[in-house]
């Protein structure tokens, strides 16, 4: 059949499984074997499992809404859930059936079989654990949204732009870490520069209302808290900055070169 055909390999030779490994698969001796990663590769078998994902998601939007407003879930959602689950236990088994140890080499098979066992871990919890808090359970469904994932194997420019979110997240959270290291540098700085000044403002009065504004640099995790509030959200910046410039003039210089 025209949906089944083995695709090209590179040398003309063996075929390959293009959805799952790059490199060519030489075709299996056992017939059913063939058959079944023949059928794993076609195009119609991921057009049917991604209009899975859909429907997945859709039911969990609305299972989240009706959940959020204490509604018995839809007996047709519970029936739909069921056979979509019954869908990716049938691909992960017929996958191990077919790649047997060459399974584990394919990070995203393993994953689509991690999300298939949380699954059945979710239902057996709630079939021999009925004491355990729905709040519990409803996170715990949460683990069904990973499936949206496998969308990325389906359209590769929505792979590319995966991988470019995940570049400019290390990326970020490098900048992150290096923005803490500052933040407690000026911290420590503080609490010998700053905590004298501000002692004498919240002596004179001048914090009345303000609970926290005394110990605003009493510490170096205060002090970096407060620089938090100052800095990176632009909350309430002059709450505190004003009063101790106000009180000692030469602090301004600090406040410059932690706002530089």
């Amino acid at each position: 059949m025209q949906l089944l055909r083995r695709p090209p390999s590179g040398d003309g030779g063996a075929p390959v499984s293009p959805m799952l490994t790059a490199k060519a698969t030489p075709p299996f001796t056992s017939p059913v074997r063939e058959f079944l990663r023949l059928v794993l590769a076609a195009p119609l078998t991921e057009a049917i499992v991604t209009a899975a994902i859909a429907a997945n998601v859709v039911c969990m939007i609305i299972e989240t809404d009706r959940g959020a407003v204490e509604l018995e879930p839809l007996h047709a959602l519970m029936v739909l859930n069921t056979a979509i689950l019954g869908l990716y236990t049938v691909e992960s088994v017929c996958k191990i059936f077919v790649y047997r140890a060459g399974f584990l080499r394919h990070p995203w098979d393993v994953f689509d079989l991690f999300v298939v066992c949380a699954d059945y871990a979710m239902i057996i919890l709630e079939s021999f654990l009925p004491d355990v808090p729905v709040s519990f359970l409803r996170v715990f469904r949460l683990v069904r949204l990973a499936r949206s994932a496998r969308v990325l194997r389906v359209f590769p420019e929505l792979a590319t732009m995966a991988m470019g979110l995940y570049n400019t997240m290390r990326i970020a959270i490098c900048g992150v870490v290096a923005l803490c290291g500052i933040l407690i540098v000026f911290g420590i700085m503080s609490v010998h520069i700053l905590h004298p000044i501000n002692q004498r403002v919240a002596a004179s009065g001048a914090y009345d209302g303000c609970d926290r504004c005394p110990r605003a640099f009493q510490s170096t995790w205060h002090a970096a808290l407060t620089f938090t509030q100052q800095i990176v959200t632009g909350d309430s910046w002059g709450t505190v900055t004003i009063p101790i410039i106000e009180e000692e003039p030469a602090s301004a210089l600090f406040f410059l070169v932690v706002f530089v």
